[in-house]
């Protein structure tokens, strides 16, 4: 009875060894998602692209936006008062532009021009009897016009005459508003 067990036992790993072996099926491996160059991304790859504080993480800027020296700018064509200029860059996470140097000075004044516009507001506001920016950066240029400073005008405004200067202006008035946010790499 042993003597059988032992033959079906071998009988049976032989006959394992010389079946032939079953197919696996091909395994299928997922397409990669391509997209095509004019397709818009994804919602939650858009939303990663747009920077969530006040300061984008690369040297590009959004469309529309121009970068120059460290951040990016837009140019708000539309007519707000100072306040709404505010409220409107901070619908991009952005502040309204301050002005560091001459060649920041020139290069919105171009801008402005480029446009087609004479004037705009930057991020001065005069509070406590200083001039600050409204992004919070220290004041360190200046470029008032002369008789261009006055404690009662509060907000800033520049122009695209050259060799003039900013001048403040009555925070009410409604102009165009350049809008800056600031680049890290």
């Amino acid at each position: 009875m042993k003597t059988a067990e032992i033959f079906l036992l071998f009988a049976a790993v032989a006959l394992r060894a010389t079946a032939a072996p079953a197919e696996e099926a091909p395994v299928q491996k997922p397409e990669p998602e391509v997209m095509e160059v004019n397709q818009e991304p994804k919602p939650e790859v858009a939303e990663a692209l747009v920077p969530l504080g006040a300061e984008v993480h690369s040297q590009y800027c959004l469309p529309g936006w121009e970068f120059y020296r460290g951040s990016c700018y837009f140019l708000n064509r539309n007519s707000y008062t100072w306040s709404g200029a505010v409220s409107y860059c901070a619908n991009f996470r952005a502040t309204v532009a301050s002005v560091h140097s001459p060649l920041e000075y020139n290069h919105f004044q171009y801008m402005i021009g480029r446009a087609g516009l004479s004037t705009a507001w930057i991020g001065g506001y005069h509070f406590e009897y200083n001039w600050r920016w409204h992004d919070g950066s220290v004041f360190d240029y200046q470029n008032f016009m002369s008789g261009g400073s006055s404690s009662t005008n509060k907000c800033l405004r520049m122009n695209t005459l050259v060799g003039q200067g900013w001048y403040s202006s009555h925070c009410n008035n409604a102009i165009p508003s350049i809008c800056q946010v600031k680049v890290h790499c």
